[in-house]
């Protein structure tokens, strides 16, 4: 009952904040789960949003430290990229149209072999017909260079160079996303250590300022500071653990890795 009234009235102030802050909290979650029940479905085919008891007590410990990123990510995201697949295959599509065109300007050579001989009954007068008789021909075809053809050709040469232009930038993108991934894990996993040495700090003069407050060496408005501090802080964490778990997926996405662990 020592207490001034100004402070009991803050300490009253601060429980109503986080009461609301609880509030906001529990809307989130409930709103997470029915975005999340159009995904997971009873047997009848109904959205199943999952209950607050199948939420883990804690997030999982990150697998990897800043320097065990995998280089061969690199050559693993060229490979299994669909983009880069598609512009190898439209390419190469192209290649060939390519040959197509120029093929069609290029003269026509045909060599042909024929054997006849007549079986039967013979005709008189003609002994002739009675003997093989062995035709070769040579067809030789100049087509005219007309625009239409030639400009075929020139639009196909085009059409790959283009396709080659974006196959590059394609893989230039893939590095850029992996890179991008990677410098993810790594901030990520340095802010998970920071924010875990400053909940520790706070945790602990949390803690000296409640004592000095029970030895009446200290005021309530200081305990509230403190507390809301530690609290902070513990958003921290959990900030840097998500942005982490989405750093990991960005690693998964960006290699085409849609199986197995988020880093293996």
């Amino acid at each position: 009952g020592d207490l001034p009234r100004v402070e009991r009235t803050d300490n009253a102030r601060a429980l109503e904040q986080r009461k609301a802050q609880v509030a906001q909290a529990q809307r989130g979650l409930e709103q997470a789960a029915i975005e999340l029940g159009l995904f997971v479905r009873d047997r009848d085919g109904r959205p199943y949003p999952p209950s607050v008891a199948r939420l883990p007590k804690n997030f999982p410990e990150p697998l990897v430290t800043p320097g065990e990123m995998n280089p061969a990510d690199f050559s693993l995201a060229q490979a299994q990229r669909p983009e880069a697949r598609r512009f190898q295959l439209q390419l190469r599509q192209q290649r060939i149209e390519l040959d197509w065109a120029e093929n069609q300007l290029a003269p026509a050579i045909d060599l042909q072999l024929a054997g006849s001989r007549d079986l039967g009954r013979r005709l008189p007068g003609r002994p002739d017909l009675s003997q093989s008789v062995l035709e070769v021909s040579l067809l030789v075809e100049v087509p005219l260079q007309t625009r239409l053809m030639k400009g075929r050709a020139d639009v196909a040469s085009a059409m790959a160079k283009r396709l080659h232009h974006q196959q590059e930038f394609a893989r230039d993108r893939i590095d850029a996303d992996v890179r991008d991934a990677h410098s993810g894990i790594r901030r990520a996993l340095e802010r998970i250590e920071a924010a875990r040495r400053e909940v520790k700090l706070a945790v602990e003069l949390e803690k000296a300022e409640r004592k000095r407050f029970e030895y009446g060496d200290s005021h309530l408005l200081i305990v509230n500071i403190r507390e809301q501090q530690t609290a902070e802080a513990e958003l921290r964490e959990v900030d840097a653990l998500l942005d982490y778990f989405r750093a990991a997926a960005d690693v998964k996405a960006a290699r085409g890795d849609y199986t197995g662990d988020h880093l293996r």
